[in-house]
């Protein structure tokens, strides 16, 4: 494995610069209603403003949280093509982010196929509980509300696991040709992992230590140092554009 070309493939791009910083750009909002949302509501208990003067803030608020929300929609149909053109075209470096109707549309399909994939896990997941919650209450007659909810917490971090498994895997699936019906492509899925196990355990790793790192250090941001945060857009991209190639090997069955 390359690791210097998976970390800076995409200098070899002539406009590297221009599209990461337009990436990056587009992920500051997100980070600001982060920053911004708990001020708001301090400044709402701590200082004395009216109420007009409060509403207009929310107001405000609420729109500055609908383009966050647009932003990260956008990038995020960005990063699929990305990953789309290093399985197939990995010379060209980044993708273009001129075709903006071509980015929405498959933001669209990533959004109504994660709201399929959610309503189906959250039905699993009460079915798992209410079962779990029967079996504990047959066999546990005295500490029921005791070890109820640990068994809860249980659940729900094994669940949660799966998501982040699930997510990882039909991306690779979508990715391959951008249409809707891949994410439920399961053969594909099954096929592209069996021929390419060590590249797709490699990308599920690292693609799980860098987002929980940028998690971890996000945290850390908002609680001690709050003008680091603007790196936080930087490093996001960065991580997402990273994950990007190690995604794309596993298709293109490269160690």
């Amino acid at each position: 494995m390359d690791l210097k070309y998976i970390l800076t493939y995409f200098v070899s791009d002539k406009n590297w610069i221009k599209k990461y910083l337009i990436g990056s750009l587009l992920i500051v909002p997100s980070v600001l209603c982060s920053i911004c949302n708990p001020s708001f509501n301090f400044m709402k208990h701590i200082i004395a403003i009216n109420k007009l003067e409060y509403n207009v803030a929310l107001f405000l608020m609420l729109i500055f949280f609908v383009v966050s929300i647009f932003a990260s929609v956008i990038v995020g149909g960005y990063i699929a093509i990305n990953n789309n053109l290093r399985i197939y075209k990995k010379e060209e470096g980044l993708a273009e982010w001129k075709d903006i109707k071509s980015i929405l549309k498959v933001s669209f399909k990533m959004i109504a196929a994660w709201l399929i994939y959610m309503l189906i896990l959250t039905v699993i997941y009460s079915v798992i509980i209410f079962l779990s919650s029967i079996i504990i209450s047959f066999f546990v007659k005295d500490n029921l509300l005791d070890i109820l909810p640990i068994a809860i917490a249980v659940t729900s971090l094994i669940l949660l696991v799966f998501c982040c498994l699930m997510f990882l895997t039909v991306l690779i699936s979508f990715s391959t040709d951008l249409r809707f019906s891949s994410f439920f492509n399961f053969k594909l899925m099954y096929n592209v992992i069996k021929n390419n196990k060590k590249s797709y355990l490699i990308y599920v790793l690292a693609a799980t230590s860098g987002y929980l790192l940028l998690t971890g250090f996000n945290y850390f941001v908002f609680s001690k140092c709050v003008y680091v945060s603007i790196l936080i857009p930087f490093l996001t991209f960065y991580i997402s554009i990273v994950v990007s190639e190690l995604l794309a090997r596993v298709p293109r069955q490269e160690s």
